[in-house]
């Protein structure tokens, strides 16, 4: 759970956003946590004039989880994707309207494959359904299936 991890941690700083925290989410083995400063949730929700809805998966405002092999999204909390409707799950990055950044947070896709991504959305328009993202180049099943749950096109 998030509070056991930042207990073994030796605690949160003072400066640390932990209101928006679901402290009981259970976490998965190898994940980092990175609970932000209030500070720097105020400038992220302002600069990407994103909300500050809480997640209801557990991962608020002031929260990222980082997979240390690469197979979690990297959640900066109210500035990408869409409120989740189950408490389980992560919320999602749209392809049609994601940004390099936000692309590049899904577990696989670096910079060069989000540039792909969105030059392949410039040149055929909206993704109908997640799966025509296999059509990019350098995505194809393998990777999709790393990614599907990530992701949506709405």
């Amino acid at each position: 759970m998030i509070y056991e991890a930042i207990e073994a941690a030796g605690g949160a700083t003072g400066e640390a956003d932990l209101e928006n925290i679901n402290m009981v989410y259970k976490l998965e083995e190898n994940v980092m946590l990175n609970i932000l400063s209030k500070d720097k949730v105020l400038e992220r929700s302002k600069g990407h004039g994103g909300s500050t809805e809480e997640n209801t998966a557990g991962a608020g405002p002031g929260i990222q989880l980082i997979s240390d092999d690469g197979d979690a999204v990297i959640y900066t909390g109210g500035t990408t994707g869409e409120k989740s409707s189950s408490k389980d799950s992560w919320k999602k990055v749209n392809i049609n309207t994601a940004s390099i950044a936000e692309l590049d947070t899904l577990p696989g896709i670096g910079e060069i494959t989000a540039e792909s991504i969105i030059k392949y959305r410039q040149q055929h328009g909206r993704f109908e359904k997640i799966e025509d993202i296999m059509n990019v180049p350098g995505i194809k099943e393998g990777k999709f299936e790393k990614i599907k749950g990530f992701i949506t096109t709405d």
